[in-house]
């Protein structure tokens, strides 16, 4: 009687094994995600490149692409970008997609972070995900500074200048008159 629950048992497990594995096939999606530029400014456009390729034993179905940039925001709005697609890919084929962002300026990309890219497909429930860095270099000054900085400079050179002429001219008046010595 034990070994028929046994062997009941075991049966079962293997049955499950056996449906989660034709569940999961073998071989996955591979995701690779690169940028235009090196680093971005606040307020600056670029695009994310996104390479999808199907490592399946099988045909798979992308059904959609969203990208949730570093600084998405919920009640702000703007950072997180879905796109539609419904290809089919067979295996060892590649799909590239490209989503373009702004930098918002307000603060939200302060230092740029981690895009997380989720690719939706038939070959299982949850969607494969992937990060790729968004580096957001921030302005050491502004155009505005700059020309500050260059009026104060010169305002200074020319105050200087000015004292330097002051002490001169004093210096020159208090010089003592020769006196001559008779012969």
């Amino acid at each position: 009687m034990k070994c028929k629950i046994v062997l009941g048992l075991a049966s079962v497990l293997f049955l499950l094994l056996i449906s989660s594995a034709l569940a999961y096939p073998n071989g996955d999606v591979i995701i690779e995600a690169w940028t235009d530029k090196a680093s971005y400014q606040p307020g600056d456009k670029g695009t994310l490149f996104i390479a999808i390729k199907n490592e399946e034993d099988r045909a798979i179905t992308i059904y959609n692409v969203t990208v949730e940039f570093p600084w998405y925001s919920r009640i702000k709005g703007g950072g997180n970008v879905t796109k539609e697609i419904n290809e089919a890919l067979m295996v060892g084929e590649t799909y590239d997609v490209e989503v373009e962002f702004s930098v918002p300026n307000d603060g939200r990309a302060l230092w740029g972070g981690i895009a997380h890219i989720k690719v939706m497909t038939d070959a299982r429930p949850q969607p494969y995900s992937e990060g790729a860095n968004i580096p957001v270099a921030l302005p050491i000054t502004s155009p505005a500074t700059n020309n500050l900085i260059v009026i104060l400079i010169a305002i200074v050179l020319v105050c200087t200048g000015g004292i330097l002429a002051m002490i001169y001219w004093a210096m020159k008046s208090m010089t003592r008159a020769q006196i001559t010595r008779p012969p």
